[in-house]
């Protein structure tokens, strides 16, 4: 699918009525077959871009247009058509401030088990979740998939399979612990 933007400008949904638009003047050129990332900082409109070329969110002014067509003069059932042509990667959502998080804990000198690893290696006690990087590569082999010409709808949904137990042994022992040998044994990462 060749996606092509002029002049676009859009606003999150959730944002105020008066306020600036996330994306001003935006313009670019993706060619049937090539691959596109978004990366940028937080607040700097990826999500929104990504929505718009999703079809998801109309822009306030400029075009785009997606094998020539401008999806927002479609008729609302070629506009689903065109969506379910289109893959969207989302973004993971921001964690919480995890430095104040973990050291709010530590000052309390609560034992915590949180659900993604980036808390451990700040300091906190154990994790145990979803392996990001390995959903990320799915998400890789997804793409290639659609690029290819399969249609998102016709990709099973998978859930995550590989999940990680990640324990901090130098929180351990700050707080006087003693983590017994069958969780470090089963344990994919041991911090010490």
């Amino acid at each position: 699918m060749r996606i092509t933007v002029d002049g676009l400008e859009a606003q999150p949904p959730a944002a105020r009525p008066g306020v600036a638009s996330a994306l001003r003047g935006v313009g670019l050129r993706v060619e049937a077959g090539e691959q596109l990332a978004v990366i940028g900082p937080s607040g700097a409109g990826k999500t929104t871009l990504l929505h718009v070329l999703a079809c998801a969110l109309k822009p306030r002014a400029g075009t785009l247009r997606l094998d020539a067509a401008d999806p927002w003069r479609l008729r609302p059932r070629a506009l689903r058509t065109m969506r379910g042509r289109i893959f969207l990667a989302p973004q993971a959502p921001p964690l919480p401030p995890r430095q104040r998080v973990v050291t709010a804990l530590l000052a309390a000198r609560l034992p915590t088990m949180f659900p993604q690893r980036e808390y451990v290696e700040t300091g906190g006690l154990m994790s145990y979740g979803p392996n990001f990087p390995e959903m990320n590569r799915r998400a890789a082999d997804f793409v290639d998939k659609i690029l290819r010409g399969a249609k998102p709808a016709d990709i099973p949904v998978e859930q995550p399979t590989k999940f990680d137990l990640i324990v901090n042994l130098i929180t351990a022992r700050a707080l006087g612990l003693t983590v017994p040998q069958t969780v470090l044994a089963r344990a994919d990462e041991v911090i010490e």
